[in-house]
C-alpha cells in the first residue's frame, strides 16, 4: 500500500512532493492436518485404535497450531487436544463403520480438517469345545469329558468355567486353562439327562461357549448268588431257609 502527499499551488493545481510511505500486509499461509493409517488396520470391539496425525505449516507466513479437535464418529463427545499431538486413540464399543474427523486450529483461528473411515468388527471369540464320553455313563461312576480351549489371536485366556448341570448353576472354575485334549472328570449321583456348558473368557472380554449333552443311567444292581444246604437232626423238618 503506497500513500503520496502533495501541496496545492495558487492556481489550484496539485504539486506532488514525491514523499511516499508503505505498509506490508501478510496473509496467513495456514497449515494442514492429515490422518495416517490406523492401527490395528481391522479393529474389533473393545480394541484401542490409534490414529497417527501429521501437520504442515508455511515456514514464512504460517500461524502456529494451537489445538486439535477430534470427532471419532461414534456419538461420543469431540475431544480437544492442546498443541499438535502426534497421534490420538479411541476405543469403539459397538460394531459399525465410523468416520473419524480431526480439525486443527491455529493462532489466528484458521482451521484445517482431515478424516478417515474406521470399520469395527465384532470381538474374535476363543475357540472352545467339550465332548461327552461315547458310552452312556451310570450313576456313581467317573465321567470323563474332553475339552479344548484356544484363544483368539492377540488375546490370552483369563478364565474357564464348566457347569456340569447338576449343581443348580454352580460352576467349576478351571482358571486360565488352554490347550487341547484336556480331561475333565465328574461323578453324577442321579440318572437323567444333563446339559454341560463350558465357558472361556479372554483378555479382550470376548466369551466362547460350548455345550454337550450326557445321558446318565441308573447303575445296574450287583447280582448275588447264594448256595446253601442243610440237614435235619433226627425227625425234625426244616421249615424255612
Amino acid at each position: 500500500v503506497t500513500v503520496t502527499a502533495g501541496l496545492a499551488s495558487g492556481s489550484g493545481t496539485t504539486v506532488t512532493t514525491g514523499q511516499t510511505a508503505s505498509v506490508t500486509v501478510n496473509v496467513n499461509g495456514g497449515s494442514t492436518i492429515s490422518v495416517g493409517a490406523i492401527s490395528p488396520a481391522t479393529p474389533s470391539v473393545g480394541q484401542v485404535v490409534t490414529f497417527p496425525l501429521t501437520y504442515t505449516t508455511d515456514a514464512t507466513s504460517g500461524s502456529p497450531i494451537q489445538s486439535v479437535t477430534v470427532d471419532f464418529g461414534d456419538g461420543s463427545s469431540a475431544t480437544k487436544y492442546p498443541s499438535k499431538p502426534s497421534s490420538v486413540t479411541h476405543l469403539y464399543t459397538a460394531v459399525g463403520s465410523y468416520a473419524m474427523r480431526a480439525t486443527e486450529t491455529d493462532a489466528l483461528g484458521d482451521t484445517s480438517s482431515a478424516s478417515v473411515s474406521v470399520i469395527v468388527a465384532a470381538k474374535p471369540q476363543p475357540t472352545v469345545s467339550i465332548l461327552a464320553p461315547t458310552t452312556t455313563p451310570t450313576t456313581g461312576t467317573d465321567v470323563t469329558f474332553t475339552v479344548s480351549v484356544t484363544p483368539a489371536i492377540g488375546t490370552v485366556i483369563q478364565d474357564v468355567t464348566v457347569d456340569f448341570g447338576d449343581s443348580n448353576g454352580v460352576k467349576t472354575d478351571l482358571g486360565p486353562e488352554t490347550g487341547t485334549g484336556i480331561a475333565l472328570h465328574h461323578v453324577y449321583q442321579a440318572s437323567r439327562t444333563y446339559s454341560v456348558v463350558l465357558t472361556a473368557t479372554d483378555s479382550n472380554g470376548a466369551v466362547g461357549i460350548a455345550t454337550t449333552i450326557v445321558f446318565v443311567q441308573t447303575a445296574t444292581p450287583l447280582g448275588v448268588t447264594l448256595n446253601a444246604s442243610g440237614t435235619t437232626a433226627g425227625s425234625n423238618t426244616i421249615e424255612t431257609f
